[in-house]
């Protein structure tokens, strides 16, 4: 007996094949498999689900907050889990959108057991609109950052300088340095003067999208 209908949408391959062999195994349905948002929507006019299974990041395109909200559109009280490698959402694009309410989030490099996911669906699915703690460690978030500091973050990881974060901003250069001097302070990094402080924010940036691994 299948315990939840789920839709999986990644715009891995790979991922999307693995967790959707996993979620089998637990008894969880895997009724759409999905790697746009575009697909996934289609998909959900013919087949029915319980919870959505969804990468932030889904390539060109909208990402997994924009399906996120739309499928509530759809259907209001279909639960969220979001599975993916980075550790604040914020720091997906520019402007990204609040998660929908009663969404889980879960950090791809803390989950080392599918039975993680399995509970946090099946959770969903009792309860698609209550309000939930973040289940990333706390210590491995940006929580303490403000918006304006997440995006200076990547704008610097992206490799944009400070003169052209000042000229998208619309603020002064020495307010982007100061914002700069914080973040750096925030994230505790090294003041060894032999470290570069750029370097050392790109490689944050990267840390805390999942794209570079703790151990460098």
């Amino acid at each position: 007996m299948k315990l939840c209908e789920v839709m999986v949408v990644d715009n891995d391959a790979f991922t999307r094949a693995t967790v959707s062999q996993a979620l089998e195994r637990f008894n969880i349905h895997v009724a759409i498999n999905a790697a746009s948002a575009a697909d996934a929507l289609e998909q959900l006019n013919d087949i029915p689900v319980e919870v959505a299974l969804l990468d932030l990041d889904l390539g060109i395109g909208p990402s997994g907050i924009d399906l996120a909200h739309a499928l509530r559109a759809r259907q209001e009280d279909i639960g969220i889990v979001m599975l993916t490698s980075y550790r604040d959402p914020r720091l997906a694009a520019a402007g990204s959108r609040q998660l929908p309410v009663g969404t889980s989030y879960l950090s791809k490099r803390d989950v080392n057991d599918m039975q993680i996911v399995v509970e946090e669906i099946l959770s969903v699915r009792r309860m698609p609109l209550q309000r939930r703690m973040s289940t990333v460690d706390p210590e491995k978030t940006l929580e303490k950052f403000t918006p304006t500091q997440i995006e200076i973050l990547r704008m610097v990881g992206e490799g944009l300088s400070t003169a052209e974060i000042s000229t998208r901003r619309g603020v002064s250069e020495k307010a982007v340095e100061q914002s700069i001097s914080r973040i750096y302070d925030l994230l505790d990094l090294s003041k060894d003067k032999s470290m570069n402080q750029r370097v050392q924010l790109v490689q944050a940036f990267y840390l805390h999208t999942g794209k570079l691994d703790s151990n460098g």
